[in-house]
């Protein structure tokens, strides 16, 4: 797994006291130029999800290099922090915003990986069809996943102990990562509207086949890789 601990501390700042920098017209270009594409044989319905594709291929690369070595459960925990803080006023209002959010010269995202130098075209077909796959499953219009970090807009991994974790309010641990919310985001509206939440990873399957595709044995074990 490529990133380790995603720049949190420059998160919270940012969406405290800074204006920061967006780097999503650099990821669009980058998905419209055909290097990141649909895995083989994974159709996607026009009007299925609730954005666009490329806001669904944001959340799957995300997915892709922050999140494939855990759980289904945490998997969906992380790009559930995607989606509050797309919803939270004091983040950008896109996916792919979100996961492309950096400072001014571009060294500190919110999710390393986007700005590390390295490549980001998914090399492991079996991964990059499994991410797809749950970004489509989170985002259908009919979507009955529910939100396993209740609201979480912070994660960390359990071998840190940053300091900004002290003033937030912890909201649980799902795998490697503990999920944080604020007083600001629990007055928000909530609006999930889905109705099942995901008690582990037995349900793998059944949310890949809210996708209309079957899991495959690799995806239902959950994928590990490193860039």
């Amino acid at each position: 797994m490529r990133v380790v601990l995603t720049a949190f501390l420059g998160l919270f700042l940012a969406a405290q006291w800074g204006a920061p920098a967006f780097a999503h017209e650099n990821l669009l270009n980058f998905i419209n130029s055909r290097q990141v594409t649909m895995p083989e044989g994974v159709r996607l319905a026009p009007a299925s999800l609730t954005v666009s594709k490329n806001e669904m291929l944001c959340l799957a690369l995300n997915d892709y290099w922050e999140a494939r070595g855990e759980s289904l459960r945490g998997r969906v925990a992380v790009a559930q922090v995607v989606l509050n803080r797309v919803k939270d006023p004091r983040f950008p209002n896109s996916i792919c915003e979100v996961v492309s959010q950096n400072n001014s010269n571009g060294k500190a995202c919110q999710f390393s990986w986007y700005c590390d130098g390295r490549s980001d075209v998914p090399t492991d077909k079996r991964a990059w069809r499994s991410s797809v796959l749950l970004a489509m499953s989170v985002l259908r219009r009919d979507s009955t996943v529910m939100d396993p970090t209740h609201g979480a807009l912070w994660f960390h991994t359990k071998a840190v102990n940053p300091p900004w974790s002290r003033q937030m309010d912890r909201t649980g641990r799902i795998d490697n990562h503990i999920f944080y919310t604020d007083n600001r985001a629990r007055q928000a509206p909530v609006l999930q509207t889905a109705t099942r939440d995901l008690a582990g990873g037995s349900l793998v399957a059944d949310l890949f086949a809210d996708a209309g595709v079957k899991s495959s044995p690799a995806a239902r074990q959950g994928l590990t890789g490193s860039k």
